[in-house]
């Protein structure tokens, strides 16, 4: 995604960062809000993507703790929680600094499951 200096202001009067915040949460919101600004847009659907990953893996790990895997489900858990963190947290300080950035595995999937702008 391309920095966009010509696109026109958040409709709302927050930086287009804020959508990464609470993923889940200010990024379906900010999706639905801001039809305009496309950086807010951008960040709220790759965070959309990363909180329906986390909730799959949590689905999954789950299941696996159900049929006897909880102790490995539980490390492995550990490692992929610090990932989902880290991810987020890394999305965060890229969208305040203004840089527009795609994630590798976030954006692709942004594009190919989330509707065109």
């Amino acid at each position: 995604m391309d920095n966009d200096s010509n696109s026109p202001a958040p409709s709302t009067g927050l930086a287009p960062n804020v959508s990464c915040l609470l993923s889940w949460l200010f990024g379906i919101i900010f999706f639905f809000i801001e039809k305009n600004h496309q950086p807010s847009r951008w960040w709220a659907k790759q965070s959309i993507v990363l909180f329906v990953i986390a909730i799959a893996w949590n689905i999954l790990a789950q299941i696996l703790a159900m049929i006897g895997l909880g102790l490995v489900v539980g490390l492995l858990g550990i490692v992929i929680g610090l990932g989902f963190l880290a991810i987020g947290i890394f999305g965060i300080i890229k969208s305040w600094s203004g840089q527009a950035f795609d994630m590798p595995v976030l954006a692709p999937l942004a594009r190919q499951y989330l509707p065109k702008d």
